[in-house]
């Protein structure tokens, strides 16, 4: 399985960036205020669904995909799997929406996110056999959550009001999937909570989880740093998937927690896995008819992460 990685970081004024593929290695610079000035724009029209700023919008994904991507173009003729590494600086940098051949990344290649140096597993192999599923109602109306645990052979299913942080944790000890549908609450630096009725979920919390897959249906929460940089110390957590802007309660949400476990059953592949629900909530919303900012909207924002586990 040919696996481009793709090393990103801000050095000198630049953003570098190193590309492996098998063998072959390549390393460039690009000027950093100019890329980081698309890649605002890009994430603040997609968070705001700002439909004015279509044509903006898509000049900056052009132009990024040409300083970015053009120079590794053989690299990405030959893999099938791409991984970008990156910094907290650039969380809210949209890699996997830039454009190779007139298509985004995203609909053309399983996307795996790191924050630390090392080789993902290419050829995974998770089975959820425990779950740990929580929901507030406000967040997902449409009973996704329940839904899922209906489906799961040994799970167990809490209304956010009948349990609490301490309890979360406790059950969340050596157990394959926490599932959470809750309100996240993201501040400018990119640190934040999950609000769980009067308490917070914190990344002191998620220091003391054991789960092969974290999986929050939560507004930014895949962009907060310090749960990721919670996950990657404590090397107990080997997945997480969160959206990094501000997503649907129910609607793409549901969705996207549908297509993404059903799909898992089959694979056991969480990049594939949220490959195939990506398209397939893409191909949905484009043919409702809806302006290209609000089908990414609804298609784009979640976001995999995978870590370094403890050996």
């Amino acid at each position: 399985m040919p696996l481009l990685h793709i090393k990103l970081a801000e050095e000198d004024n630049t953003l570098r960036v190193k590309a492996s593929l098998q063998n072959t290695k390549k390393k460039f610079y690009i000027p950093l205020d100019e890329i980081k000035t698309k890649f605002h724009l890009i994430y603040k029209t997609l968070e705001h669904i700002k439909t004015k700023n279509e044509t903006v919008f898509q000049e900056s994904i052009h132009s990024l995909s040409k300083s970015i991507l053009e120079p590794i173009k053989n690299f990405l003729n030959e893999a099938d799997h791409i991984c970008f590494s990156i910094q907290p600086e650039i969380v809210r940098c949209t890699f996997d929406l830039l454009e190779w051949k007139d298509k985004a990344l995203f609909l053309q290649f399983p996307i795996t996110y790191t924050v630390s140096n090392f080789s993902i597993i290419t050829k995974p192999d998770l089975e959820i056999e425990d779950a740990v599923l929580v929901a507030d109602k406000t967040c997902d109306p449409e009973g996704a959550c329940k839904s899922l645990h209906n489906e799961l052979s040994d799970s167990e299913f809490f209304k956010i009001e009948n349990i609490s942080v301490e309890e979360i944790v406790e059950k969340t000890d050596d157990i394959s999937l926490l599932l959470i549908s809750a309100h996240g609450d993201l501040s400018n630096n990119n640190t934040g909570t999950i609000g769980i009725n009067k308490e917070k979920l914190k990344s002191s919390h998620l220091e003391e989880i054991d789960c092969s897959l974290v999986y929050f249906d939560s507004c930014q929460m895949g962009v907060n740093v310090k749960f990721l940089e919670a996950f990657s110390e404590e090397q107990s957590t080997q997945y997480y998937v969160a959206p990094i802007i501000s997503n649907d309660a129910g609607d793409s949400s549901t969705k996207t927690i549908q297509f993404f476990f059903d799909e898992l059953s089959k694979t056991k592949s969480p990049a594939g896995s949220l490959f195939y629900a990506r398209k397939k909530l893409f191909k949905f919303y484009t043919e409702k008819g809806l302006s290209i900012i609000k089908v990414l909207n609804k298609s784009f924002p979640f976001r995999l992460y995978e870590f370094d586990m403890e050996e």
